[in-house]
């Protein structure tokens, strides 16, 4: 099956700015006398560096350690809401989007603050979960370990808890709902090829 994860992108895309930089500046710099030109036969016999692929990602249920973690994450966030929004109770709906942006509108939470942005992310996934019928799972793969939603027993994942602090580290603005929206796009993706496995 294809997998299709919704990690943010930013970083790939600052690294891939940050090698065409490097590029540009190392050819400037370069002579053409140093550059090494291949003949035909040489290319034909050029040993390629082989890189393997990095070994599948491990899906594990969430052991009660990090449902524990979820449940923490979810009360800061609702005593954050409480004590500087006025909200009360958070519903894990669709309805909890506009106090979660006022978090950002109003600067109530510093854009570099991560640990407190990827609580709101834990929020904002469990919105996700319950309007787009997703579940949290343990995502391991050889960058380490997250906690992610995948949609049924499928290899499509959405990794809602970084979501907004990657977001804010790079200078982007926060529009949850905008963002909900795409996240809601992409999910209805997923399930569009399978929909008749479901009926």
């Amino acid at each position: 099956m294809k997998t299709s994860m919704l990690r943010d992108q930013p970083a790939a895309r600052t690294f891939s700015a940050a090698l065409v930089l490097l590029l540009v500046v190392y050819c400037a710099t370069t002579s053409a006398s140093e550059v090494q030109v291949l003949t035909a036969e040489d290319l034909a016999n050029y040993q390629f560096t082989r890189y393997e692929d990095p070994p599948p990602p491990v899906i594990r249920e969430m052991n009660l350690g990090y449902r524990t973690i979820l449940k923490n994450k979810r009360r800061e966030v609702a005593d954050l809401l409480a004590r500087r929004v006025g909200v009360l109770r958070l519903t894990g709906t669709q309805a909890d989007i506009p106090a979660l942006q006022q978090l950002y509108d109003r600067r109530i939470v510093p854009h570099n603050d991560v640990l407190t942005w990827q609580a709101v992310g834990i929020a904002f996934g469990d919105i996700l979960a319950n309007e787009l019928d997703l579940e949290w799972i343990v995502y391991e793969d050889h960058r380490g370990v997250s906690k992610a939603l995948r949609w049924r027993k499928t290899d499509n994942f959405v990794f809602p808890v970084t979501m907004f602090s990657k977001r804010l580290r790079y200078g982007e603005a926060l529009d949850l709902q905008a963002i909900y929206d795409v996240m809601e796009e992409r999910v209805a993706g997923f399930k569009l090829p399978l929909e008749h496995l479901t009926r």
